[in-house]
Order: structure tokens, then sequence, then C-alpha cells
């Protein structure tokens, strides 16, 4: 298997994330609720730390990439939004993943760094939402 490490420091995960949004999850677990959910956030030490998923090792912050072959075998290149917009599963994979609620995942659009969105494994389906990383900080949700 193989892995990418990032060591949890702020200059290297302020390359992937905000540091506005680092420094607002790095003290304390952090939840939010929106869209009738409620999503836990990883902390700076979860998104550093190796998982295993569909049998390859990767870090939380970048585990999309391993649900793309699953998305591949039923949607080629894409996965759609609730409006039936492409999403490319490449995009997709270069997301940033930053929390969950039961098994739905939430993540960053690494596009802008800011829009977030809702990865369904079940239905395999995404959800693009009105909330951002700015209004997560400013608790605007």
């Amino acid at each position: 298997m193989n892995t990418q490490y990032i060591e949890n420091t702020l200059d290297q995960l302020n390359e992937i994330i905000s540091l506005d949004y680092l420094d607002f999850i790095k003290d304390n677990p952090k939840t939010i609720s929106f869209n009738g959910e409620k999503f836990n956030l990883f902390t700076i030490d979860e998104l550093c730390k190796p998982v295993v998923i569909h049998g390859m090792e990767i870090l939380t912050i970048h585990s999309l990439k391993a649900h793309v072959p699953n998305l591949q075998k039923v949607n080629s290149n894409f996965t759609y939004d609730q409006n039936g917009i492409a999403f490319s599963l490449h995009r997709f994979s270069l997301s940033v993943l930053i929390g969950y609620a039961n098994e739905n995942l939430i993540f960053i659009d690494y596009r802008d760094k800011n829009r977030i969105y809702i990865f369904h494994p079940k239905s395999r389906d995404i959800t693009k939402t009105a909330l951002t990383v700015n209004k997560i900080i400013k608790n605007e949700y």
C-alpha cells in the first residue's frame, strides 16, 4: 500500500486548506448541523491519519480518492449533483474530506477551497450545499 504522508504542520496543511479553517478546528472537535444532519469535523490530527478504504491506504484528508474506482465502475468519469450537473471524478479525487455524518462525507471543492459538498457513498451522489468554509468559520450555517 502506498500512502502520501503529510506531517500535521500548519504550513503543509495550509497548502490544502485555509489557515483560518485550520485554526478553527485545531483546539477542539467541532460539529456543525445543516441539511438536517449533524456533521463531525475532523481535527488536524484526524485529517493527517492514514486510513484504509476499499483496500487503499490513504490519509483521511485525501480519502475521497479511494472512492473513485467504485464510482468509475458505475458512472464512468462523472458523478452528479442533485441538479444533475456533472461533477468529474478527477475534481472529486482532488477535493478535501473534512468531516462526516453517519455514512455521508462532507468535503471542500479543491477548485475554490471554499465550497462545501456532501458525498453520499450508498447512492454515489453529490449534494452541492450553500455552505462554505467561510460560513463554517463564522458559524453562519
